[in-house]
């Protein structure tokens, strides 16, 4: 069909020509695409509200020779509170941006659609930008088929597991961990928080209050990770968080009870 809808978040947005844009959106049907909306740099277009980042909406669509073009929008949200908010406008563009790289076009992608859809959401109400980061990292390992194995020793399967190592994408234990040069001590707190992250939905790790040590496990191991399977350098939006919100990046607070009980 020449003609399709979809629903669809916008990735990317940029110039074309004199007065088009192209948008990369991750719509819930086909994956990434990217398309052109002409004429929607023009004042009076009625194209040009759906274009900016971060917009969730309804497009019509005709698949062209080349490039589908969008010929008619319904905006279900555009997530105003991020251009109110410096911070989370970075945070935003990190989730954006990491979904972005993963992702091959043309790849139906539902749950990674509505991780970051819910990534989006939960950055209204989560002040813990870095727990919500690291939460919204392991989700989208999982999505892309590489959740760490966290149940015991992913070498030799024994129940002890007191250190992580990224390279063998999850827990050992010790025994194990002396021959891996990456494998770092691993708190049960850390790993508590692990399970938390991967059970629960993003907007309730609002409730976790994590300490500085458990940070640093949470994102050497997660980060480790990422560049391991997704074989990934460190995103452009990461470092402008980590050198324009540092305390957004590192905050000193202690586990909840939640977690501990």
């Amino acid at each position: 069909m020449k003609y399709f809808k979809t629903e669809a978040l916008v990735l990317r947005t940029r110039p074309l020509g004199e007065a088009d844009r192209l948008l990369t959106l991750l719509t819930r049907e086909k994956g990434k695409i990217n398309a052109v909306a002409k004429g929607a740099r023009k004042t009076k277009s009625k194209l040009a509200a759906g274009v900016d980042l971060f917009v969730y909406a309804h497009y019509d669509l005709f698949q062209g020779k080349t490039l589908p073009t969008i010929i008619q929008q319904d905006i279900i949200e555009t997530f105003t509170y991020l251009q109110e908010n410096p911070a989370a406008y970075a945070h935003a563009c990190y989730f954006t941006e990491l979904v972005e790289r993963l992702l091959v076009e043309g790849e139906k992608t539902p749950e990674i659609f509505e991780l970051l859809l819910e990534g989006w959401k939960a950055l209204e109400v989560n002040k813990d930008h870095f727990i919500l980061s690291r939460a919204f990292e392991m989700k989208l390992l999982a999505a892309a088929g590489y959740r760490p194995y966290l149940d015991g020793c992913v070498a030799c399967s024994s129940g002890e597991k007191s250190f992580a190592s990224p390279g063998l994408g999850g827990l050992v234990c010790p025994n194990c961990a002396r021959g891996d040069d990456l494998a770092r001590p691993f708190a049960p707190g850390s790993h508590a928080l692990m399970n938390y992250f991967l059970t629960h939905n993003l907007a309730k790790t609002n409730v976790l209050r994590v300490d500085s040590s458990q940070k640093k496990e949470l994102h050497d191991f997660i980060m480790g990770l990422i560049q391991q399977f997704l074989e990934m350098e460190e995103c452009k939006s990461l470092k402008y968080i980590r050198q324009n919100f540092p305390d957004h990046y590192l905050q000193n607070n202690k586990i909840s009870r939640e977690i501990k009980n």
